[in-house]
């Protein structure tokens, strides 16, 4: 199943073994078909600017997005449509942390 739960860089692993640091800059190259993906959390990861969806993965499911506003704001996007279609489903870091902290 493809769920990639929280990604926090600075410390720990990936699912696959590998250290992720802070300097992890993207997941991957190109749009990912993540079939069961429905939420990303980020979190310490000031570099990672590109996600691995598009615009297709926003018409084909809810995908919420939880991470400082700052990140959001300097993501890199394949096209215009793509941060729109999920912009509603993204939530700040300040609901990040509540839900972090519960």
């Amino acid at each position: 199943m493809n769920v990639l739960r929280m990604l926090h860089c600075g410390y720990g692993y990936s699912p696959s073994g590998q250290a992720i640091t802070e300097d992890l800059k993207s997941i991957y190259l190109k749009a990912l078909p993540f079939l069961h993906l429905k939420k990303i959390l980020v979190n310490e990861c000031p570099k990672l600017k590109k996600l691995p969806l598009d615009f297709t993965s926003a018409k084909e499911r809810t995908i919420v997005i939880m991470g400082p506003e700052e990140w959001w704001k300097e993501l890199q996007w394949e096209d215009e449509a793509t941060p729109n279609a999920f912009l509603p489903s993204f939530n700040s870091n300040d609901q990040t942390n509540q839900i972090i902290n519960s």
